[in-house]
């Protein structure tokens, strides 16, 4: 598989190490960007169809609690982020902006309330294919390995029940 558009997502102090490994194993020339950078590039007709690598950090994407709030009451401390993230949610999945999302650190999603569960389902959804990373062993309780597996295939498991059902057979 030749995936020409690649986003990682990851803890900030991985984003270094990403960037060399992209390029010393791969020939992947890949940018950290933060969310004004990732924004003005998907932003741009002319950007989104070339190849492109980003790297994220976790922390610098995730938007403030309220993102969605369409009253003209959102003022919180991450435009830049609230931005990407509504522009995320209007580009649909009828044609991914990316062929391949990474999560490193995955197990940092695993909470469906957090911000940046909510942000990687968007990225997940513009995104062809992803997988997840982690070196942290899981222990997870069905709720948290569920919301995880859901981003990842959304229509593998119809709610938490029948997910909990095929656990315990």
């Amino acid at each position: 598989y030749d995936a020409k558009r690649l986003i990682v997502l990851c803890p900030f102090t991985l984003t270094n190490k990403w960037q060399e490994e992209l390029l010393n194993k791969f020939g992947i020339d890949a940018r950290i960007v933060k969310a004004d950078e990732l924004y003005n590039d998907l932003s741009n007709s002319n950007k989104i169809n070339r190849e492109a690598a980003y790297i994220c950090g976790m922390q610098s994407m995730r938007p403030d609690k309220n993102w969605q709030e369409e009253d003209g009451s959102y003022e919180g401390k991450r435009p830049n982020q609230r931005k990407l993230a509504l522009l995320l949610e209007n580009m649909g999945i009828e044609e991914p902006n990316f062929d391949l999302l990474i999560v490193d650190e995955a197990h940092h999603l695993r909470n469906q309330e957090t911000q940046i569960h909510k942000f990687a389902n968007l990225l997940r959804e513009v995104s062809d294919h992803c997988v997840f990373l982690s070196a942290t062993p899981i222990h997870l309780k069905n709720n948290d390995l569920f919301s995880l597996l859901k981003i990842l295939d959304e229509g593998s498991f119809e709610s938490i029940e029948y997910f909990k059902d095929l656990v315990e057979i």
